[in-house]
């Protein structure tokens, strides 16, 4: 009888050991990891990089400590990763096609021709333009528009104001919805052109106005951003070229963070 006891207590030993060692195997089963995010069309990232030149200046980049070395520091800027979405074309095509695919913290260098930079240097897109700008000083216009610049009534022979340019307006005649006006602004000041400042000068019929930009000077004008290539006495040339237009650019970049939006969570 005791015999059979300790039979049937080793029985159950080994039966409960078997038991706990298949808990054992199935607690050690390997887990699978979510896989990385990779940036692509639609994410906002943010990346750190330097670019440079085919002769391998530096002529940007988001690392303070690079741009002072370099000699490319601006006290104006500050210095911190680019943010941007990709496939809002807020960078060159070149840079954007390059991030697609890279993971956060990821590093890569790479090379932009100018077909997917900042293009190539266009002959068209230098004019020459007059160094002296003259418009007549007698125009019309309508009374509606005269009333909403000037909140007065036109009548003929009164002097009035332009708060706006500072300017001196006569009324000369009214006809019909029209107003002749002679423009008297004062001479020596500064006026806005089409092609940045210029100072003023008269005659009897004609506003003149002189353009003084200095030669390399980077002016802003209705027509785009332009560079001061030539001053002659009676013409100023302007290249609406990009600066980097015709360049092979070089960056090296880090990928800092990836955000990308799904309804309203942010993954």
């Amino acid at each position: 009888m005791r015999t059979n006891s300790i039979l049937i207590i080793f029985m159950i030993i080994s039966v409960l050991g078997c038991i706990n060692n298949s808990d054992k195997s199935e607690e050690t089963t390997v887990a699978i990891e979510k896989p990385e995010i990779v940036a692509r069309y639609g994410d906002i990232v943010e990346v750190n990089y330097i670019a440079r030149l085919e002769n391998g200046t530096i002529f940007d980049t988001t690392y303070e400590d690079v741009a002072e070395s370099s000699g490319i520091y601006n006290p104006t800027r500050i210095y911190k990763p680019l943010r941007f979405r990709i496939g809002e074309g807020k960078v060159i095509r070149g840079f954007e096609m390059n991030i697609i695919g890279m993971r956060i913290h990821e590093n890569k260098t790479f090379r932009v021709p100018p077909e997917l930079g900042y293009g190539y240097w266009d002959p068209k897109k230098v004019i020459e333009i007059d160094k002296i700008q003259r418009s007549p000083r007698i125009i019309n216009v309508s009374i509606d528009e005269f009333v909403r610049n000037l909140k007065q009534e036109p009548i003929i022979n009164k002097t009035y104001l332009v708060n706006k340019s500072g300017w001196n307006v006569t009324v000369i005649k009214i006809r019909n919805d029209t107003v002749e006006i002679r423009q008297t602004p004062p001479v020596g000041s500064g006026v806005i052109t089409p092609y940045g400042i210029g100072t003023v000068n008269l005659t009897e019929d004609y506003i003149l106005i002189e353009i003084n930009p200095k030669l390399g000077e980077k002016i802003k004008t209705e027509y785009g951003n332009a560079r001061v290539i030539g001053i002659g006495r009676k013409k100023i040339r302007l290249d609406f070229n990009h600066e980097l237009a015709g360049e092979t650019l070089y960056f090296e970049v880090v990928l800092e963070n990836i955000t990308r939006l799904r309804g309203n969570e942010t993954l």
